[in-house]
């Protein structure tokens, strides 16, 4: 397995037909890895963005896929959100918000947002990686999934963080 190290916004891309690409593998140069339990554990200081870092990431400096799991939640939570869940020029004060607060839930912020979709962004922003979806796949299956449900009525709308142009999701054509 692959961990990542640095999902954000800017380094998912997309080919002419929307499919989206993860970019930019340049953190994983300096992380010696630990094949036997699939982890990754930073020489020194935290590597990645923080503000799409794991709680663990800054406690042990250790990655895990469930590590980057959480960066994909985080992106996505901006995505429909307009913000991050967690906002600060200071690294430490991130640190301390990835690892102690809860978000304001999606659907608090955009009372549009179906509860299945909250409560699956929710679990990937999980502080305990263990209470996370297994995968990255499982997650995205879960968002989209909560997409396509019946109780949701109106038309979704999303800023894209790193390009800032505006995506709709409509029920109706799903």
């Amino acid at each position: 397995r692959l961990v990542h190290g640095d999902v954000k916004p800017l380094n998912i891309l997309f080919d002419g037909s929307g499919a989206p690409y993860l970019a930019d593998f340049d953190v994983l140069g300096p992380i010696a890895t630990n094949a036997k339990q699939g982890e990754v554990r930073a020489a020194s200081l935290p590597l990645g963005t923080p503000d799409y870092l794991a709680p663990e990431c800054f406690e042990s400096r250790l990655k895990t896929p469930r590590s980057d799991q959480y960066a994909l939640a985080v992106t996505v939570y901006e995505s429909i959100a307009g913000r991050k869940p967690f906002e600060s020029l200071l690294a430490a004060d991130l640190a301390r918000a990835h690892g102690v607060m809860v978000p304001d839930s999606l659907s608090s912020v955009r009372p549009s947002v179906p509860e299945a979709l909250a409560a699956a962004v929710n679990r990937g922003l999980a502080k305990d990686p263990a209470l996370r979806y297994e995968t990255c796949v499982v997650f995205a299956h879960a968002v989209l999934a909560s997409l396509q449900q019946p109780t949701f009525s109106e038309t979704l709308r999303l800023a894209c963080p790193r390009c800032c142009r505006l995506l709709s999701v409509d029920p109706e054509s799903s």
